[in-house]
């Protein structure tokens, strides 16, 4: 990005870290994919999203907020979600904050480890946000669902 442009950027206000400004992050779709090693959680967005992830205990919560202009169609998308073969997510919910934050709520089954990270726009695809949600590993290095599944197999097969 040309020097000028940061600049202008940066007096803004628009510097790293800014949130973006919400016209541009009109939403395009949200897809959720299940599946026994993880989970994904993908939001495809018009601009790439400015998004704060974070985990909770007792219970096990992980939270996304992020600043969008299109929090009612975030919403819509979210509750139209099946969660029914989302091993690791018991349950979602998203509220707004205030007028442009949306913050989207999983509860959870289990402990996880979360990867939230941002692709560019490529082919048909737009910028995405996504969400990798796996089991927690413990010290072996196994996830604890894995561990709970062959400690199972190796006490029913004795």
């Amino acid at each position: 990005m040309p020097r000028a442009a940061v600049a202008l950027l940066a007096a803004a206000g628009l510097g790293a870290g800014a949130w973006l400004p919400a016209a541009a992050e009109e939403l395009v779709d949200i897809r959720l994919y299940p599946a026994p090693e993880y989970t994904r959680l993908v939001i495809e967005s018009k601009a790439p999203l400015d998004y704060r992830l974070g985990l909770a205990q007792n219970p096990p919560r992980l939270y996304l907020h992020f600043r969008t202009a299109d929090g009612d169609r975030l919403l819509e998308a979210l509750d139209a979600i099946d969660l029914s073969h989302a091993p690791y997510i018991e349950s979602v919910r998203a509220a707004r904050n205030d007028g442009e934050h949306l913050r989207i709520v999983f509860e959870l089954r289990e402990a996880i480890e979360k990867s939230l990270f941002s692709l560019a726009p490529y082919d048909i695809y737009q910028a995405r946000t996504v969400l990798d949600i796996t089991p927690a590993k413990d010290i072996g290095g196994k996830s604890a669902a894995t561990s709970r599944c062959s400690a199972a197999s190796a006490s029913t097969s004795r």
